[in-house]
Formats: C-alpha cells, structure tokens, sequence
C-alpha cells in the first residue's frame, strides 16, 4: 500500500499546476524517483523497505498536516522550514541506517538487492543536495523580487 501511495503524491504536483503555482525540479524528480525506487523496493522485496516506509512516513505525516492547515486556514504550530529540515534529516538518518545492509553479506550477494542499494542511494543524495539548495535559496538567502524570477524562467 505504501507503493501505491507514492503515486497520490502526483497529486501534489498536479495540484500545484492547477493553482498556477510554479513547480521545481525538486518536486519532479522527487515525485518521480519516490514511485521508482519503492516500486523495486517491493518488487525485488528489500529488507530495507522498513527505512523508506518509516522515515517517509513521519514526514508525510507532518507535511500534510501542514497542508491541512493551509486548506482551513489554520496556522501551523511549527516554522515552516521545519519540514524542510525533517527531510535533510531523513535522507542523512535513512543513508546512514540504509547503509548497514552493505555489510550484509548474503543481501549483497544478489544483484537485484545490489542495484536497488545503488539507484536508492543516487536517488536519496540527488534529493538531499537537491533539499539542501531549496533551504538555502529559500530560508537563508531570502526571497527575490518577482521581477528576478520572472527574468530566470524567460
């Protein structure tokens, strides 16, 4: 179930388009990689799914409830980059307890387990670096006029 729920995260994105709200690379690839990298999870059945689910999991949670709030109206107990920071935090916390299955000499016998460890390392530090620039850009650096913005997309 938690395969097919990378998919709903689609609807993120499809509902940014709708809102005309500008959508990043970030969010693509993040929503692309997400479904790709569980779906061999499940297909070749990694034992490390635990990590994917689990960590992920806990961020969903507070991502969407900070949506929630949004919708109604309500304002969201915690600072915004909060979960931005969350996800830096579960992409370092999750490569780091993900690599303890190298030192697992039977999972790394099998070259299906060794190509998932592989793709979801690439994929997890592609969103980590990616993460890490939206923070700075964001948080750290300010927000630009949208004179500037509107210059770098043309």
């Amino acid at each position: 179930f938690f395969f097919v729920s990378k998919y709903v995260d689609f609807l993120y994105t499809y509902f940014l388009i709708l809102c005309g709200r500008p959508v990043i690379w970030l969010q693509y690839l993040h929503h692309i990689g997400a479904p790709l990298d569980m779906g061999m999870i499940y297909h070749w059945k990694v034992e490390g799914a635990w990590i994917f689910v689990a960590f992920n999991g806990i961020i969903h949670t507070f991502m969407y409830y900070y949506y929630a709030c949004c919708i109604m109206k309500w304002e969201f107990p915690l600072p915004k980059q909060f979960i931005t920071w969350l996800q830096m935090i579960q992409f370092v916390t999750g490569l780091g307890v993900y690599g303890c299955y190298y030192f697992v000499e039977d999972y790394w016998k099998i070259p299906e387990k060794r190509f998932v460890f592989f793709f979801t390392y690439a994929y997890v530090l592609m969103n980590l670096f990616m993460f890490i620039n939206f923070f700075r850009t964001t948080y750290l650096q300010g927000k630009k006029p949208k004179s500037e913005k509107t210059k770098k997309i043309s």
